[in-house]
């Protein structure tokens, strides 16, 4: 016989995945968004720059964040795009690259990191987003 803590933890679960699904969502948008307000007049872009969602403890915390680095990298081209594989390291992708990027969006929950990287060569580049440091999609733009 089930007990009432059996039926519960499913359900938990479930909302867990169904808050996962909704917060990647989210950062994909966000970063498609700030992508082209690189193109929007300079008042719009600082809007970006100050944007951070901030809710109650037991929900995740989501911040649109633009560190120093500006993700600008030599290595941005289709070649490197190609090479980028669906559960590589951050490290790796990295590497193949030839820079840190940019970390355009980032969230933490219990037992999920979520972080979406940029890295720009001019007009062209590469986004990437990973869970838990492995890369779990990837786009490309002017390539």
């Amino acid at each position: 016989m089930q007990t009432e803590e059996d039926l519960v933890t499913p359900v938990k679960i479930l909302e867990e995945e169904k808050q996962l699904m909704k917060l990647t969502i989210f950062l994909v948008i966000m970063s498609l968004f700030s992508g082209c307000a690189q193109n929007a007049p300079s008042g719009n872009s600082d809007i970006l720059n100050k944007v951070a969602v901030r809710t109650p403890q037991a929900t995740p915390t989501v911040a649109v964040t633009t560190p120093e680095s500006s993700g600008d990298a030599a290595g941005v081209t289709l070649a490197n795009f190609n090479k980028l594989r669906k559960g590589m390291a951050l490290e790796e992708i990295k590497k193949t690259i030839g820079s840190e990027g940019k970390v355009i969006s980032e969230s933490e929950t219990p037992g999920y990191k979520l972080a979406m990287y940029q890295w720009k060569s001019g007009a062209n580049n590469i986004s990437c987003m990973f869970q838990n440091d492995k890369m779990i999609s990837k786009t490309q733009f002017g390539l």
